[in-house]
């Protein structure tokens, strides 16, 4: 059985034109204005709507009261499933804790939701945020102090052994003691390692990136300001070609021109856009008790009760992409943005592209999001609200 997308738009760098994609063995087969469908395959009039590849968010910590650093594998493949109606098709399911213990347990049972799932979004692996940061603010940003230590090779180990080979990105602070035998550590093991929560001044964060930090964890935030005696990190990394930025696009944590900043200098695949969502999205207003700590939840942002600063974000992966079509980025560069720049930065091939011969994980995009994911060629989620 398959599919027959009919008069769909592929957001591309040229005028969208309207051809069909047909979908069989769970890959993308054919594209093209005349494609002839075999008895078993399904239909779907797209009525000349557009279609971008799934989105891929490599930095979420939860959703709709789900929360990954507490977490049990049931709840994280529930989460997997409802990120589906957000045209989420892939993520890496990110973790933190109070304590190395904490940690571990966390990513324990991930990785057994890793090996049990069947539907939802991909969880492609796992992003462990800290707990080798700089105790130092901004640096620190929302994390509780008392939570961060300097970098240890034998912590760093145990947490490698309780991924069970499912860790792809690990963060540090590059400027800390003991931080360049953590990063070669986990380099020897195929992980990709960020700088993140980091107070180094340009010339740390060069050496880091020389030892094979290739990723920036949700650039400007939590790290060192710019400054034209200092530049930092942040300007470090953005003259580097070797560094991947993440940048939370939701409005609140990153100014749109500052965005537009790092797409002048880095270009589409030198930039990515995550959540950093935590178990708040989704959540109705009001106060909430978040890994020990008090937090408001407003319409729009969440924050520390007592400091203000912002505690990861409450936007989804559609909120990301259609923020970018606002503040002026085509389709074809949020689709970009959002999904083909961060598969290629991990280095996976088969998603995050719309070409014959990918895997077949697409959104029909409706008026207020996604009408219909594709997730491995079949259907995740249908907006029944929105026609296609």
């Amino acid at each position: 059985m398959g599919y027959l997308l009919q008069n769909v738009k592929i957001a591309s760098e040229e005028e969208l034109k309207p051809t069909n994609i047909l979908i069989r063995n769970n890959l993308i087969k054919d594209i093209g204005e005349k494609i002839t469908p075999s008895g078993e395959d399904t239909l779907i009039g797209c009525r000349g709507k557009t279609c971008v590849p799934g989105l891929i968010d490599l930095h979420i910590h939860g959703s709709y009261g789900i929360n990954l650093m507490q977490v049990d594998p049931e709840k994280v493949l529930q989460l997997a499933d409802k990120l589906a109606s957000q045209g989420v098709t892939a993520f890496l399911a990110t973790t933190a804790g109070k304590s190395i213990q904490a940690i571990k347990k966390n990513c324990s049972e991930i990785s057994v939701a890793i090996a049990q799932q069947e539907s939802g979004a991909r969880i492609m692996g796992i992003h462990v945020e800290g707990p080798f940061f700089n105790k130092s603010s901004p640096a620190r940003g929302a994390n509780n102090p008392s939570w961060l230590r300097t970098p240890d090779l034998e912590e760093a180990k145990e947490i490698i052994e309780a991924c069970k080979g499912n860790l792809k990105l690990f963060d540090i602070a590059p400027e800390l003691p003991g931080a360049r035998e953590v990063v070669d550590l986990m380099l020897s093991q195929g992980v990709t390692v960020s700088a993140a929560h980091s107070d180094a001044t340009y010339d740390q964060a060069q050496k880091g990136f020389d030892w094979g930090i290739n990723h920036l964890t949700h650039t400007y935030n939590g790290m060192r300001r710019i400054h034209h005696r200092e530049p930092g990190i942040v300007i470090a990394a953005l003259l580097d070609n070797r560094v991947w930025l993440e940048i939370i696009a939701d409005g609140q944590h990153v100014h749109p021109r500052m965005i537009e900043l790092i797409f002048r200098l880095k270009g589409l695949l030198g930039m990515g856009a995550v959540t950093d969502a935590t178990m708040l999205a989704g959540l109705p207003p009001g106060e909430y008790d978040f890994i020990g700590t008090k937090v408001l939840l407003e319409t729009d942002k969440a924050y520390l009760k007592e400091e203000g600063t912002l505690a990861g974000s409450i936007a989804t992966g559609m909120d990301l992409f259609m923020n970018l079509c606002n503040w002026g980025f085509s389709e074809h560069d949020a689709a970009m943005i959002c999904s083909t720049s961060p598969a290629r930065h991990m280095g996976w091939t088969e998603i995050g592209e719309i070409r014959v011969g990918a895997k077949a994980d697409l959104i029909i995009l409706g008026d207020r999001g996604a009408a219909i994911t594709f997730i491995d060629g079949q259907i995740a989620y249908q907006n029944q609200d929105t026609s296609t």
